[in-house]
């Protein structure tokens, strides 16, 4: 028996762990720090269990600092760890039946899944690479077939695809992702460019999403249910204003709360997470009940030891922003810098201070800008291409 407790205690502390870099970089980022973040988790040594939460931190963070190539090399890294993580081994499962979720890979909810393409799509537009971008939109089409019950509200990425099909030249495509959208948002948004016309799309990624929290359902004395959930947010997207020579210019514009989302893709997992916990319960019940007939104090231990080691996963992509913002700019054909004024983040001016950014601009029909704003109004990264 003590050799059982002892490999249940060495199973619970690993499982439950959570990564000091990454929680360290993640704080680092959060706060303006981008490139120590980038460099804690290039030193990062994470257990497996957390290898896509490291890739995801890592191909984020690097395009906040403007390393396009590195966050593309990372996000594709995800995406090929999460098609491996679709079959999870035995010994994840195992390991679940009885500690917690917390012992199973993590393998990105069904929103971030759909993210890795979103900003992959960004930073192969930034990087004027709309065909790479194409590709990228291809994918997420498949997710939305998929699971478009969940993602349908993500205007964002449904835009950035329709934008990326565009600038590749596959209008067709592009045409299908607009028509989609047709009843969501007003008709002049859903138009192509005009050969004639110039235009600047700026990708504003404001303030953190919220973490997942834990909630705990006491079903009796040595019984319960822990599971995790998304707190209820209630805020705006922050005043987003762009001028030229002190003129205010046209403008459409679409956001995304990635929170609503999110918690939409966490509830329709729901099912999932209950399924396995009612078979952890049977299991843990049935080694309390074995050890009982045996020992009843020591069956009386292990009750109380298994009560206590359930513990809800609450791992989550946090350095994922509370809020994407695309907007589309009708420029001056003399136009050679813009000033792009952002306030009211979460719907609070007095908690966060204007910024006023000026961008140059180039001599290109078509050109991309990407603004990453942290809380408080701590500015990460101008990204430009």
């Amino acid at each position: 028996m003590p050799r059982l407790f002892l490999l249940l205690g060495v199973l619970t502390l690993q499982a439950c762990a959570t990564s000091s870099e990454l929680r360290t970089a993640r704080n680092e980022f959060k706060y303006g720090s981008t490139e120590a973040a980038l460099q804690t988790l290039s030193n990062a040594d994470v257990s497996r269990r957390d290898r896509l939460l490291l890739l995801l931190d890592t191909a984020l963070v690097a395009q906040a600092a403007g390393l396009y190539q590195q966050s593309i090399v990372a996000f594709e890294d995800a995406y090929k760890l999460i098609e491996k993580l679709d079959y999870i081994s035995a010994s994840d499962q195992s390991a679940a039946l009885v500690t917690s979720d917390w012992a199973i890979r993590y393998s990105g909810e069904f929103s971030e899944r759909l993210w890795v393409h979103t900003f992959q799509m960004i930073n192969y537009l930034l990087m004027d690479q709309p065909q790479g971008a194409a590709v990228e939109a291809r994918r997420a089409v498949a997710l939305y077939i998929k699971h478009g019950d969940v993602l349908k509200n993500d205007l964002f990425t449904r835009y950035l695809m329709a934008l990326s099909f565009e600038s590749a030249g596959q209008f067709d495509s592009a045409k299908i992702e607009y028509k989609k959208l047709e009843g969501l948002l007003e008709a002049d948004a859903l138009q192509f460019r005009k050969s004639s016309q110039r235009e600047l799309t700026l990708l504003v990624a404001s303030g953190f999403i919220e973490p997942k929290f834990p909630g705990d359902l006491v079903i009796d004395i040595d019984a319960r249910i822990s599971f995790p959930y998304y707190p209820d947010r209630i805020d705006r997207a922050p005043e987003i204003n762009v001028t030229s020579m002190t003129n205010e210019l046209t403008t459409t514009r679409v956001d995304t709360q990635l929170l609503s989302i999110a918690r939409s893709a966490l509830d329709k997992r729901g099912k999932s997470i209950a399924a396995r916990h009612a078979v952890r319960l049977a299991a843990k019940y049935a080694l309390s009940q074995s050890l009982e007939e045996q020992d009843p104090l020591a069956g009386a231990f292990a009750r109380l030891f298994l009560f206590a080691i359930e513990q809800a996963d609450t791992r989550s992509w946090e350095t994922l922003p509370a809020y994407l913002s695309l907007i589309r700019v009708d420029l001056p054909r003399d136009a050679s810098s813009v000033t792009v004024q952002i306030s009211g983040l979460y719907g609070f001016d007095a908690g966060f201070e204007q910024a006023a950014l000026k961008l140059d601009l180039d001599d290109k029909d078509r050109q991309f800008h990407m603004i990453r704003v942290g809380p408080e109004g701590l500015q990460q990264q101008v990204s430009n291409p």
